[in-house]
């Protein structure tokens, strides 16, 4: 029985059109023609079958050898792929809905220009795989292995990436508007151009991750480790970065208009051609008074005051 995703849309048939049960493509040399021919079920080994254009529907195939398989193309609607050998597997411009992958193994694994809509990656592996322009919009990767990962423009709006490693991953340009990134590691992450608009970051670390032209606005990183992370000229407008640890950050020519680093470290931070007007300095720590007093010259709002203090 498969196991049923948290949150299905309100009308889910809009977003595909209804696939037939079992239907295979006719074309290519070795290729399986007609998926009903096979006896498909838990633990089925196809490994390097050549599956490409297939339709599947309503199918159990937990724990299928499918590694190295082509997979290119596939419209695979409500298959149960909990815990499933994908290893360096071809899914290139595949169509996956309603499907679960959970536990399953797809490191390597190519999902270039793939359609994941609603699907369950929680606890896969996907270390180095490659999702450069996937649409991955609502898909669960709650503590998920995503190392080194490839997932360049990729859409992962509002996706589920609650204490998913991302270590080193490759986020550019890549659409995590709404993102739930509570909980995650993203160290050395390049999330440069990336939209991260009000992503949320409880309990998280990225150290020396890049953010350089990204947009973060409203983004919650209250208590994220951000140290020797870059942001230059993100947007980090109305972010509320209280407790962060920023020690060594990087945020010249970044937009931190109204933004919040109420009690945070800031030892060794760089701010040349940072916009900090309405920018709130409540009790940080790290800052010399000369660069303190230069922030408010700019807009700041420094507490306590630089003039109370001298008075």
């Amino acid at each position: 029985m498969m196991t049923p995703l948290p949150y299905p849309p309100q009308n889910p048939n809009d977003l595909i059109e209804p696939l037939p049960s079992v239907v295979g493509s006719d074309t290519g040399s070795g290729q399986v023609s007609d998926l009903s021919e096979w006896e498909l079920g838990p633990g089925t080994r196809l490994v390097q079958a050549d599956l490409s254009d297939s339709r599947l529907t309503e199918v159990d195939l937990q724990q299928a050898d499918l590694y190295g398989a082509d997979l290119s193309g596939i419209r695979w609607k409500r298959v149960n792929l909990y815990r499933a050998e994908l290893t360096k597997a071809n899914l290139q411009e595949a169509t996956l809905l309603y499907v679960d992958l959970s536990h399953g193994d797809l490191s390597e694994a190519d999902l270039k220009d793939a359609t994941l809509r609603w699907v369950n990656l929680s606890e896969a592996n996907l270390s180095g795989a490659y999702l450069a322009r996937a649409f991955l919009r609502w898909v669960i990767l709650n503590d998920a292995l995503l190392r080194g990962a490839e997932l360049t423009s990729a859409n992962l709006q509002r996706a589920d990436l609650h204490g998913a490693d991302l270590v080193g991953a490759h986020l550019q340009q890549a659409n995590l508007f709404r993102a739930d990134l509570c909980m995650s590691n993203a160290d050395q992450t390049d999330f440069v151009e990336a939209d991260l608009r009000r992503s949320d970051w409880y309990g998280a670390q990225a150290r020396a991750a890049r953010f350089d032209g990204a947009q973060l606005r409203w983004s919650k990183l209250r208590g994220v480790d951000l140290q020797s992370s870059t942001f230059r000229d993100s947007d980090l407008q109305w972010c509320d970065l209280r407790w962060a640890k920023l020690s060594e950050v990087d945020f010249q020519g970044a937009n931190l208009r109204q933004a919040n680093f109420r009690e945070t470290d800031l030892r060794d931070t760089q701010w040349e051609g940072a916009c900090v007007e309405g920018t709130c300095f409540q009790d940080v720590s790290g800052l010399s008074p000369v660069i303190l007093r230069n922030l408010q010259q700019r807009g700041a709002i420094v507490i306590p005051d630089l003039d109370e203090d001298e008075d």
